[in-house]
């Protein structure tokens, strides 16, 4: 796949990110390992030690390879879950920190979203969230030239 925007003004998201949101091409746990394995593998080899992966968490699969990859690297991480309202997926999110992130000392769990009229529910509800389990609320605003004119 080529992750160069074909139009200027569309995002990098648009054409290489939220197409994995489709269940036709979601990527399976196994997948997710492979890829960030990869990255965490890179990172270390450029002298990084801690990173932050705010994850799409396109699936509960692809989250569960992703922060297996990540605790199988060694580096220390935070990983930053992105959720909406779904009473399924807030109690995925729960399970996920609770199970594969708060037994690993070397991990630190936050809650993510965007920042965005169209997902104010979305927003709400992660915000809820973070504050119940003590964490840290991060949010994505403002990543690109539109949304900055646009705002």
């Amino acid at each position: 796949m080529n992750c160069r925007p074909p139009d200027p003004d569309d995002c990098w998201l648009n054409t290489c990110v939220f197409p994995l949101f489709n269940p036709d091409i979601a990527l399976t746990e196994t997948e997710a390992y492979a890829g960030v394995r990869l990255s965490a593998l890179d990172l270390i080899n450029t002298g990084v030690t801690t990173t932050v992966d705010w994850s799409h968490a396109f699936t509960p699969q692809f989250v569960r390879g992703n922060i297996r990859a990540l605790g199988d690297s060694g580096l220390r991480f935070v990983f930053a879950h992105l959720g909406n309202a779904d009473p399924a997926s807030i109690a995925d999110i729960k399970l996920v920190k609770q199970t594969l992130i708060d037994p690993n000392p070397r991990a630190t769990f936050q809650v993510a979203s965007h920042l965005s009229e169209t997902l104010q529910a979305d927003l709400t509800a992660m915000s809820k969230l973070a504050k119940e389990l003590g964490v840290i609320l991060h949010v994505h605003l403002l990543e690109n030239i539109v949304q900055r004119e646009d705002n």
